[in-house]
């Protein structure tokens, strides 16, 4: 039988050279396969659908779930996080961190878009969120400027009728 603590710690060595965020999804991936459930990503869940709760009010739409804190010059809603493996702190844009939080896809979404359905930069409602390639992303551009879906294959169509000027 394998010894998975041993394991587990031998990737933790093996990876002190490598970026915080990658190692959160080595460890994850690793747990995935050997079936250990992790008690930090439960708190992890916990601690940030608190904190999306606490910093996003409802829009003037009536549907979208703004963020409220800090915010890029784009737009963009921004939070510090803390990786629940490593203990390491991130800047990540708020609406991903729901994306993660709500559909608990922490280690699932590497090198994809959260894409705003709505296409409000600072809406962090889940509902409103997809992960899809880039290509897709950008296209939404001109659903926008259109002012009709133009339909993105297998992904969500827009949900134009909450948009709002983003500014750019």
């Amino acid at each position: 039988m394998i010894n998975i603590t041993k394991i587990f710690f031998f990737k933790l060595e093996m990876s002190h050279n490598l970026p915080d965020l990658f190692v959160c999804v080595l460890i994850l991936n690793f747990e995935a396969k050997c079936g250990i459930i992790s008690y930090n990503m439960e708190a992890f869940y916990v601690k940030y659908s608190l904190k999306i709760a606490e910093y996003s009010v409802v829009a003037q739409n009536g549907v979208c779930r703004v963020w409220v804190n800090h915010c890029r010059t784009s737009g963009y809603g921004v939070i510090n996080v803390q990786c629940p493996l490593t203990g390491a702190w991130n800047v990540t844009n708020a609406h991903r961190l729901s994306y993660i939080v709500f559909n608990r896809q922490y280690n699932n979404i590497n090198g994809l878009d959260v894409s705003h359905l709505c296409h409000n930069r600072s809406c962090v409602l889940a509902e409103h969120l997809v992960v899809e390639p880039h290509a897709t992303n950008s296209s939404r551009t001109k659903c926008l400027l259109r002012g009709v879906c133009q339909g993105h294959g297998p992904h969500p169509n827009c949900l134009l009728q909450y948009a709002v000027n983003n500014n750019g």
